[in-house]
């Protein structure tokens, strides 16, 4: 049953959908880097057809002498094809790349870890309603145990073998049980209502029925050396490649700084015939070199705003680590 249950949960939670959706999402960014790579390919056509009246037509709207039409049709098709390619001198597109790809792979960590944690929690509510109802079923004996025990000491006060002090403490005795009982019963309804929403239901629309036996444990696996488990850990290797992917994003920032090779081509053809369109064209091969002077400080701070990043993704690894280390060791 639980292990139904944590299956339900991988399905249907709702932190693990927005999970896989940010997967999605940096896998497209990643996608997008990469087409840095190849070279922007753009094509467009037009056509138009003008109509206009002769300047030297008749007053009466006829043509000079016949020779000359009235009105004019010219028609005029374009077409073109324009490439540009920035040749990765610097790495910086490279570096665009790389990053953007760590990103997918951290966002791929951190929806792993997602799915752990939620089924360790799926797990732990679990065994915490299976434990409040024994503890039910243990406070209901008790209290109908307390309860004969109240009628007995009623019985013997009739009979001059008990006092009234005797009742009273039995009674208060019956009113403690009865006191614990209610409470473990708002422990189960709250546990359940916690399973609920690990589910992605509202409370009270999941019926669960746990049982008041708590299963016999297998032995503890071997976990071998922290260093072993700290390596399977996805919240350590998602810390990890992000310090990777804003060291690649302080490179990329450098190169912006850096001279700049583009290479661009065009292919133009024009004719008032549609049928004769390649009969005129137009070719055009350009390469150019652009360097950036001033910027206002603009670039100097995207570097520093970069490299203040990568410290405190540093920070938050190390802050991981430790704390990785300390739940290892606990």
């Amino acid at each position: 049953t639980l292990n139904q249950i944590v299956e339900r949960t991988l399905d249907s939670n709702l932190q693990l959908d927005a999970a896989w959706a940010r997967l999605a999402q940096a896998r497209a960014a990643a996608r997008g880097a990469a087409g840095g790579y190849w070279p922007q390919v753009d094509a467009s056509f037009s056509g138009q057809r003008q109509k206009f009246r002769s300047p030297f037509a008749d007053a009466d709207g006829g043509s000079a002498g016949g020779a000359i039409p009235e009105t004019f049709e010219i028609d005029q098709f374009n077409g073109s094809l324009a490439a540009s390619y920035e040749v990765d001198i610097w790495k910086k597109i490279g570096n665009r790349a790389n990053a953007a790809k760590l990103d997918a792979l951290a966002a791929r960590d951190a929806a792993e870890g997602t799915a752990m944690t939620l089924a360790a929690q799926v797990a732990e509510a679990w065994f915490d309603l299976t434990f409040q109802n024994a503890r039910k079923k243990l406070l209901e004996e008790q209290v109908s145990i307390n309860e004969t025990f109240l009628e007995l000491t009623n019985l013997r006060f009739k009979q001059g073998l008990a006092s009234a002090l005797d009742i009273y403490q039995q009674q208060q005795l019956v009113v403690a049980r009865r006191g614990q009982l209610t409470l473990v019963e708002s422990a189960i309804a709250v546990t359940t209502n916690r399973l609920a929403v690990l589910l992605g239901k509202p409370p009270g629309s999941v019926e669960l029925k746990a049982g008041d036996q708590l299963p016999t444990m297998p032995a503890m696996p071997g976990v071998g050396i922290p260093a072993d488990l700290l390596s399977r850990r996805p919240d350590l290797r998602a810390a990890q490649r992000q310090v990777e992917s804003a060291d690649h994003r302080v490179a990329a920032a450098v190169a912006d700084k850096l001279p700049g090779l583009r290479l661009q081509g065009s292919l133009n053809v024009q004719n008032g015939d549609i049928s004769k369109l390649f009969d005129n064209f137009l070719w055009t091969i350009l390469g150019s070199i652009a360097a950036p002077i001033f910027q206002g400080g603009r670039l100097d701070a995207e570097v520093e705003r970069n490299r203040a990043i990568v410290r405190e993704r540093l920070a938050n690894n190390g802050d991981v680590f430790v704390t990785a280390i300390g739940e290892v060791e606990n």
